[in-house]
């Protein structure tokens, strides 16, 4: 039982660094920890349904980027 409490605990306590690593977008650029970002940004519907895959490379889009229509069909497919 104490290897349990103390299993969730530490959990608990990575809650705040798993939150800080989101993708963030802002400025025209995507950052993550507060750099430049470098790899796929997955946006996603509130059902968790796939909304748009973008190649990032740089903070840019850079790749292919397709977007999905909420019942999961890709919509568009762009290359940048």
């Amino acid at each position: 039982m104490k290897k349990l409490i103390i299993t969730w605990l530490f959990c608990v306590s990575l809650l705040p660094f798993v939150r800080s690593q989101e993708v963030e977008y802002h400025d025209g650029s995507y950052y993550k920890n507060g750099m430049l970002y470098t790899g796929l940004f997955i946006e996603k519907y509130n059902d968790e349904k796939v909304k748009s895959e973008r190649e990032i490379k740089n903070g840019k889009e850079d790749g292919i980027v397709k977007f999905y229509y909420p019942s999961g069909v890709m919509q568009e497919q762009r290359a940048y």
